[in-house]
């Protein structure tokens, strides 16, 4: 009697079944927001800021003047009513755009947490005042 089973004889190590492939593994989940969402967001953000500015210029309101050889802000209410315009129209770009990109509502693809913001609101405000 031998250790070895007997070629194609039964409890042979040789078998004509071919074993199923292992299963595939599911592909990394895409990063979102990712440095490409992150880019086309700062893009329209200047885009936007850029043309308010030039708007605020054709109209005849021009953000800044050269006086005396000082750069003066002629109209800082006016610069600051139109960055909040700014800020607004790029919200609602991004709240447009990105949940198409996401597949998925915008506060989601933002991770937001509402109880977290709540948390550290005087932190966040505090360092919004800071100069």
């Amino acid at each position: 009697m031998s250790i070895y089973p007997a070629p194609g004889g039964q409890g042979s190590y040789l078998s004509d079944e071919i074993p199923p492939p292992p299963p595939q593994a599911e592909p990394e989940p895409r990063r979102i927001p990712n440095l490409g969402h992150a880019s086309l967001f700062l893009v329209t953000a200047a885009a936007l800021l850029f043309g308010s500015q030039i708007l605020l210029t054709l109209i005849g309101k021009s953000p800044v003047a050269l006086r005396q050889g000082v750069i003066v802000v002629q109209h800082p209410l006016l610069q600051m009513a139109s960055q909040a315009a700014t800020y607004l129209l790029t919200l609602v770009f991004a709240a447009l755009v990105f949940p198409a990109l996401w597949h998925r509502p915008f506060l989601q693809g933002l991770r937001w947490s509402g109880y977290t913001a709540r948390v550290h609101a005087g932190k966040l405000i505090g360092l919004g005042l800071q100069r």
